[in-house]
């Protein structure tokens, strides 16, 4: 789950890569719905490729980039792991 606060409503993406840098994911975010809101927000990414495969277990990196209404550029760049315990 990636979290943030906007101080005004937002619209961009959030780009998800491999550690190997190739794009795994984008989520759209739209002004004044989940994730471009005012405030907290807070958006689910459910561990799975565009083509909708889950994920490896792996670090991911993620590039959250937002215009507001002001036009203010909002980036924030970080990693994230997904590890799926093997089943016995």
């Amino acid at each position: 789950m990636f979290e943030y606060t906007l101080n005004a409503l937002a619209a961009g993406d959030i780009t998800l890569y491999s550690m190997w840098g190739e794009k795994v994911r984008t989520i759209d975010i739209v002004g004044n719905q989940d994730g471009g809101k005012l405030g907290l927000n807070q958006v689910l990414w459910d561990g799975r490729f565009s083509g909708g495969g889950l994920c490896n277990n792996g670090v991911y990196f993620y590039v959250i980039q937002l215009r507001d209404t002001g036009g203010n550029r909002v980036a924030q760049k970080g990693k994230v792991v997904i590890w799926k315990q093997e089943e016995k």
